[in-house]
C-alpha cells in the first residue's frame, strides 16, 4: 500500500517505460512517487531506489470488491428507464443488453481507474506529471478537480511495455481489423445472402424445425450431430469450419443488410431518449459519486455502435418473422448480433439452452445466466455462482470428453520434471485484477525457478505465451 503518511515532492503518473526519459532528469526517487501500468517502470523504479506503485491498483482488494457489485449493478441497469423499461426499445424488442461487449471494457476500466486515483486526494504532494498515449487518466483527474502537468509533444519511445492492452486487444477482437477481418466480414455477407436465396428455392419440409446455435468448443460436437439430422436446419451467427468444398453450401447465416446509414435519425433519437430517461446511479463503496462519467464513457461507445446495431436488429426481425427458429443454443450472452438475435428471439418466446464457457466473475456477474435452461457443468458451480436456480442442470463439460479420449498415461520423470506454466491473465471484468498481473505472475515464478536452479535442482520449463 501507499505510504498515506509520506509527504511527496511530486508524483509521476505514467502509461508505460516509454514516457519516463522525459521526466527522468526530474526524478528524485527519495522525494517523488511513480504510477503505472508498466511493470518494466515498476522493476526500473524500484532499482533506482525509488516508490513505485500500479496506477489501476492503488486499491485494498477488500474495497475493490465491494466495487465490484457496485460496477455489477450499474453495468445491469445503466439502459433501464425508472420503471424498469429498456430504453433501447424498437418494434417491441428491448436490446439494450446486447450492448455489453462493446461498453463492457471502457466502462470497467473508467471505474477501476476511477476508484484508485481517487487513493490521491488523500495523499500530501506538490505536483502531479502525467505521460499517456491517450486521455483516460487525464479525464479522470480532471473529474476529480487535480491539477496535473502534461508536457505537450511527448514522444514514446521504443521501449517494451510489461502490460497487456486491453483496448487494442478488444478492438482487434470486436472489429475484425485488417484485410482478413474485411474479407471475412464480405464472405459472411455474400454467404447469407446464397444461403438465404437457395431457402427461398427449396423451402423447408412442412416437419423441420430449425436450430440458431453459436458456435465454439462446446457446441461444436452438438452442431455436427444436429446437422445430420433430415428434420432439423442450423443457423449460425459466423461460419464455422466444415471440411470439403460444400462449406460454402450448407451453412445457414442470417443476412444483415449492408446500410446502416438510414438508421442514423432513431439512433439519435435513442440517445436523446437515454439522456432523458436513464435513472441508474453509480457510487463508489467509499462515497465517492461517479455516475456522471460511467454515463459518459458508454454514451461515447454506443454512440458510435448504435446505428449499425439497428441494421442488425431490423435485418434480424425481418428474417425471423418469415424463418422461425425453434430453439436457441448459446455459450454467452456476449457478441452484438448474437445478442441481439438473442433479444429478438427471447421476445419471440422461443427457448434457450446455455452451455457455460468462460468468463463467470465470480458472485458479483451474471453473464451466463440468461437462458430458459444453463448447462452449469457441476454443483458447485450451480451452488456458487447460479445461487443454485431450478433451470441450471449439471451435465459435465463437454470439452472433458475429447480430453478424456485423448489423455494417455504418461510415465513422470522425477529426475528431472517438465513444468509447464500457464499464464496468468488480466481479468478485464474484475476491478481487482491489474493490467500487468502476468508479468507480476511471471516474475515471482521464474525468480522462484531461478532459486531452485541455483540450488542444484534440474526441471525443464514449458511456458505458455499469448
Amino acid at each position: 500500500m501507499i505510504n498515506f503518511d509520506k509527504a511527496y515532492r511530486n508524483i509521476f503518473i505514467l502509461e508505460s517505460r516509454s514516457y519516463f526519459q522525459h521526466f527522468a532528469k526530474d526524478f528524485d526517487p527519495k522525494k517523488d512517487l511513480v504510477l503505472t501500468f508498466d511493470f518494466g517502470l515498476k522493476r526500473e523504479t524500484k532499482n533506482l531506489g525509488g516508490d513505485a506503485r500500479y496506477i489501476d491498483s492503488l486499491c485494498s482488494p477488500e474495497e475493490m470488491q465491494e466495487n465490484n457489485f457496485l460496477a455489477s449493478d450499474f453495468f445491469k441497469k445503466w439502459h433501464y428507464d425508472a420503471n424498469g423499461n429498456d430504453i433501447f426499445t424498437v418494434n417491441g424488442v428491448p436490446f439494450g443488453f446486447a450492448f455489453r461487449i462493446e461498453i463492457w471494457n471502457e466502462y470497467l476500466y473508467y471505474v477501476r481507474l476511477r476508484a484508485n486515483l481517487t487513493q490521491l486526494v488523500k495523499l500530501k504532494f506538490h505536483k502531479i506529471y502525467l505521460g499517456e498515449s491517450g486521455n483516460a487518466i487525464a479525464t479522470v483527474l480532471a473529474e476529480m478537480n487535480l491539477n496535473f502537468n502534461a508536457p505537450k509533444g511527448l514522444r514514446q519511445t521504443k521501449k517494451i511495455a510489461y502490460y497487456f492492452d486491453i483496448h487494442k486487444y478488444m478492438s482487434d477482437a470486436l472489429r475484425g481489423t485488417g484485410l482478413r477481418g474485411v474479407a471475412r466480414n464480405f464472405l459472411i455477407w455474400l454467404l447469407s445472402n446464397v444461403s438465404l436465396y437457395l431457402d427461398n428455392i427449396f423451402r423447408l419440409k412442412s416437419n423441420q424445425k430449425t436450430v440458431y446455435a453459436q458456435h465454439y468448443h462446446p457446441t461444436s460436437k452438438i452442431i455436427e450431430h444436429l446437422r445430420q439430422d433430415a428434420c432439423l436446419k442450423v443457423v449460425t451467427p459466423s461460419l464455422i469450419p466444415i471440411k470439403g468444398p460444400q462449406k460454402y453450401f450448407v451453412q445457414r447465416l442470417i443476412p444483415i443488410g449492408r446500410k446502416k446509414t438510414k438508421h442514423q435519425q432513431q439512433a439519435r433519437q435513442l440517445l436523446n431518449d437515454l439522456k432523458d430517461r436513464r435513472s441508474a446511479t453509480l457510487c463508489l463503496i467509499d462515497g465517492t459519486e461517479i455516475t456522471a462519467g460511467a454515463h459518459n464513457v458508454i454514451e461515447n461507445k454506443i454512440h458510435a455502435v448504435l446505428p449499425e446495431a439497428l441494421r442488425i436488429l431490423s435485418s434480424v426481425i425481418q428474417y425471423l418473422n418469415n424463418r422461425p427458429i425453434h430453439l436457441e443454443i448459446l455459450i454467452a450472452n456476449l457478441g452484438l448480433t448474437q445478442t441481439i438475435v438473442d433479444c429478438v428471439l427471447k421476445t419471440m418466446q422461443v427457448p434457450s439452452y446455455l452451455i457455460i464457457n468462460g468468463i463467470l466473475g465470480g458472485q458479483f456477474g451474471d453473464e451466463g445466466k440468461y437462458a430458459t435452461y444453463i448447462n452449469g457443468y457441476a454443483e458447485n458451480i450451480k451452488k456458487h455462482y447460479f445461487f443454485d436456480v431450478a433451470n441450471v442442470v449439471c451435465l459435465g463439460d463437454p470439452r472433458m470428453d475429447v480430453y478424456s479420449s485423448r489423455t494417455q498415461p504418461k510415465a513422470i520423470n522425477r529426475q528431472k520434471p517438465t513444468v509447464a506454466i500457464g499464464a496468468s491473465g488480466f481479468n478485464g471484468i474484475n476491478l481487482i485484477s491489474h493490467v500487468a498481473v502476468e508479468f507480476d505472475f511471471m516474475f515471482d515464478l521464474l525468480t522462484a525457478f531461478a532459486e531452485l536452479r541455483n540450488e542444484g535442482n534440474a526441471f525443464n520449463l514449458i511456458i505458455k505465451v499469448r
